[in-house]
């Protein structure tokens, strides 16, 4: 979809190597200095670059997502580190990348995606408001908020985003 929209020489979507990890650090840290330190340490551990992906455009990442398998479940999964720069947000690459990855989901069989955010605040603005509000454009649907969990005023907010890509599975007879 975004190769039609930038004529075949848009951005790409590729699986994360190392060389890829100092530039996504970079991405995030435009977002969220705190998040960047931690996902330094995510990134660059033995398993970091499984199961994410780099949106790259002119050989620089301008984007990265990921997820990881729910180890407890064989058809669900976490969305991992999920950023963009600011200068290809409201463009469709966010879109492109989120369901680039989707369609990576289904031929692994994960039907439901699972996001962790919160509702940090920084000087009185939400920070992942326009996350939120995409996550909700996608489909997700907002299934357990808890108040104050990291901090007095920070909560931590899960969504729930089904696969559109897999075919649901009936429910067994008892």
């Amino acid at each position: 979809m975004l190769g039609k929209m930038f004529g075949g020489g848009g951005p790409k979507f590729e699986p994360m190597q190392p060389v890829h990890v100092t530039d996504a650090i970079r991405v995030i840290a435009e977002t969220d200095e705190d998040d960047a330190e931690e996902a330094q340490g995510d990134l660059f551990g033995s398993d970091g670059c499984d199961g994410m992906f780099v949106l790259v455009e002119k050989g620089r990442v301008v984007g990265l997502t990921g997820a990881s398998p729910i180890e407890e479940s064989n058809d669900s999964g976490w969305l991992s580190w999920t950023y963009l720069t600011e200068s290809h947000q409201g463009n469709g690459s966010g879109r492109f990348m989120v369901e680039s990855l989707l369609q990576d989901l289904n031929d692994r069989g994960i039907r439901k995606l699972f996001i962790s955010t919160s509702d940090y605040r920084e000087d009185g603005v939400f920070i992942y408001a326009a996350a939120h509000k995409f996550y909700e454009a996608l489909g997700a649907v907002e299934e357990m908020r808890v108040p104050r969990y990291h901090s007095n005023t920070e909560a931590k907010i899960l969504y729930g985003l089904v696969n559109p890509n897999v075919q649901a599975v009936p429910p067994e007879p008892f």
